[in-house]
């Protein structure tokens, strides 16, 4: 009985197995290679948006439209294209790179891929992305170099090109370019002696738009790297400094990077400090910091803090209200921050991650403020809590600025 059933489950695979190949054999091509072109689009509504527009039109009732395809030329000379199915009546056109009257092509292709003639249609775009960028950029001296400054609201993608006239002969040679999506941009070129620099910006976005140069003689103001060597960790009445594992607060200026090199707070209760002895007075110009390796814009990288500095500084820690952290008259608030994150509300990025873990998230502060020997960070919230208890974790603190006598 067994053997008759396993026979008749072998020949019942061998018809499907045949019906298959026959129904393979029997497949028609409905496309006709003789076809005329479908009719063109018609009653098409131009609706102008920021560096483009997009275009509404009615699809005509031919059964052997596939799509409708839109070509243009940009500002910049390239030819550009993109489709939709005959299921939609909408086309987005972009990439335009000022508010001129620009003409685009409409064609109606078949299934047998024949073009209708194209349907010309004039748009005037509005205002590109990459227009309103450079409105607001701005460019001046800062701490060791130049700071660039925009808005990017759309958080366009753009290339911000930096230039030097080094020979003073009007000609800018690249020395870098940045690489942003961010709504905010704020970045700062560094590494350079106090002579004045002939300087200019341009922006360019992913369609090769470019904008005219923005040039400004540059100044840019003394500092240096603050030596790390005569830095000290003080273990004062008031500050949250008792670490996890191996991670005590001496770490955060040992130079080194990685799991191994942490200083990690317990779980406190917010706001939190610590007290760092910085051997010398320093008149502070900026600060870097490095957050945890796998926590980045959340859980224990602080989000709101400040820093205060003194000269001098008391066996009870000088405070005169713990809860609050509040500090006696020889305490003085030289910094209040915000950590910033590159691509603004919304998930972790690549670019929010190399700003944080490769640069460093730099922080600068005004110009002026006084002479510190003793600097106190204070974090008021971390990226993963607003308030209560909560960790602090951060690799390492780097300082710029003048040393004192």
């Amino acid at each position: 009985m067994m053997k008759r059933k396993y026979q008749l489950l072998i020949g019942v695979l061998l018809l499907l197995v045949a019906f298959s190949c026959n129904r393979n054999e029997e497949y028609i091509d409905y496309t006709d290679a003789n076809a005329p072109a479908p009719a063109q689009v018609s009653n098409v509504t131009v609706i102008p948006k920021s560096g483009g527009a997009h275009l509404v039109y009615k699809v005509p009732k031919d059964p052997n439209l596939r799509y409708v395809k839109a070509v243009w030329e940009t500002a910049a000379g390239s030819k550009w294209e993109v489709k939709a199915s005959y299921y939609t009546d909408t086309l987005k056109v972009e990439g335009f790179g000022d508010t001129n009257e620009y003409d685009v092509k409409l064609y109606s292709v078949g299934k047998n891929e024949k073009e209708s003639e194209p349907l010309v249609v004039k748009i005037k775009p509005l205002q590109p992305v990459i227009q309103s960028a450079y409105e607001s950029l701005q460019v001046a001296g800062t701490f060791g170099g130049i700071n660039v400054k925009l808005q990017n609201p759309e958080r366009a993608s753009l290339a911000v090109v930096i230039m030097q006239d080094t020979l003073n002969n009007g000609n800018y040679a690249e020395l870098t370019t940045y690489y942003t999506a961010a709504d905010n941009v704020n970045f700062s070129i560094r590494g350079m002696d106090t002579t004045e620099k002939k300087i200019a910006v341009l922006l360019r976005d992913r369609w090769n738009n470019k904008t005219i140069q923005k040039k400004a003689d540059i100044k840019p103001w003394f500092e240096k790297l603050i030596d790390k060597v005569s830095w000290q960790a003080l273990e004062l009445p008031g500050d949250n400094y008792e670490f996890v594992e191996n991670y005590p607060l001496r770490k955060i200026f040992d130079g080194g990077f990685g799991y191994c090199c942490l200083f990690a707070t317990r779980t406190y209760q917010l706001p939190q400090t610590f007290t760092i002895d910085l051997g010398k007075p320093v008149a502070i110009s900026r600060m870097r910091m490095w957050p945890h390796l796998d926590a980045a814009y959340g859980g224990s990288h602080p989000k709101d803090f400040e820093i205060w500095g003194s000269n001098s500084v008391n066996p009870d820690g000088d405070y005169v209200d713990l809860a609050n952290k509040i500090y006696r008259d020889n305490w003085q608030k030289i910094g209040t921050f915000k950590s910033f994150k590159p691509s603004g509300e919304g998930p972790v990025t690549a670019e929010d991650r190399d700003y944080a873990l490769n640069r460093g998230e730099e922080f600068e502060f005004e110009a002026g403020i006084p002479t510190v020997r003793y600097i106190r960070f204070k974090t008021l919230n971390t990226w993963g809590i607003s308030s209560g208890q909560t960790q602090i974790v951060i690799q390492e603190l780097t300082l710029w600025g003048q040393e004192g006598q």
